[in-house]
């Protein structure tokens, strides 16, 4: 009995493992006005930048971005939306706002956070110190 156990459980183990390695990550510059943020230069004059709504219909739920930053301090924030045109930040029942990313980006730094549910989602940026030049590469499992 113990061996038909630890049979299944194997068994059980490895179907897991193998949907696992079938989950795809699909990576892509952040936009705006369909012109990617690869080394996009931004200013403390203009402060606060939107990306483009970017799909997450097929979204699991884990993602990350990537941001390179040249200078500067990049508070990061998203908003949600189903219509990509309407964007709205994302609450608790508590009231509490859930969307923020991080809060000082001074170096380069690769951030894990779990988007919520919604079609689509845009990222806020509000640069402060100085000017900077920045890349920020999204990535979700799909």
């Amino acid at each position: 009995m113990k061996n038909k156990i630890l049979t299944l459980v194997f068994i059980l183990s490895l179907l897991f493992l193998t949907s696992l390695s079938h989950a795809g990550i699909a990576s892509q510059y952040l936009d705006t006005n369909s012109v990617d943020w690869d080394e996009k230069a931004l200013t403390t004059t203009t402060g606060t930048y939107y990306t483009d709504g970017v799909t997450q219909t097929y979204s699991k739920g884990f993602a990350s971005l990537l941001i390179l930053t040249s200078a500067g301090s990049l508070a990061i924030s998203y908003e949600v939306s189903d219509d990509n045109t309407n964007f709205y930040t994302p609450y608790n029942t508590s009231g509490s706002a859930l969307n923020s990313i991080s809060t000082a980006v001074t170096a380069d730094k690769w951030i894990v956070f779990a988007p919520q549910l919604a079609n689509y989602i845009r990222f806020k940026f509000v640069l402060t110190g100085a000017n900077s030049t920045v890349s920020a590469t999204y990535r979700q499992v799909e």
